[in-house]
């Protein structure tokens, strides 16, 4: 076929149609269906992004809650599970400098702190027995 033919076949094709009203209601329901879809989608659109503000400013809030009164260091000294606790145990392992007395008994040590140190001291005098007999 040569394009003088397509073009008359083309043109020379008039479909019937059954009733306007008929078509025309059914293309105004379409378009309405349409029209409600396109809706439907804004207003999810803008429900989704109140919802997400509304989820964001409470975890900022959550944050900040957190940050302040959890986090924040406070005044008093903690006191939970503390009331078993003896003078003893609630000494630090390692005393400073300044409360170590030279040479002498400190009230910061315990009784096994002199037994500790007659043990050191009995340990080097068999070391020093030892070190003579050979």
């Amino acid at each position: 076929m040569n394009d003088k033919e397509l073009y008359d076949l083309f043109h020379a094709y008039r479909p019937e149609l059954d009733d306007d009203n008929a078509l025309l209601a059914r293309l105004a329901e379409q378009m309405d269906v349409a029209d409600k879809q396109r809706r439907l989608y804004f207003s999810f659109r803008k429900i989704a992004a109140i919802f997400l503000g509304v989820l964001l400013t409470s975890g900022i809030a959550f944050a900040a809650f957190f940050a302040t009164f959890l986090l924040w260091p406070s005044d008093e000294p903690e006191t939970r599970g503390m009331q078993s606790l003896t003078v003893e145990d609630t000494r630090p392992a390692f005393p400073a400098k300044e409360r170590m007395v030279k040479g002498g008994y400190s009230s910061y040590f315990s009784d096994s702190y002199d037994e500790i140190v007659a043990e050191i001291e009995r340990s080097g005098q068999q070391l020093e027995k030892a070190i003579a007999q050979l």
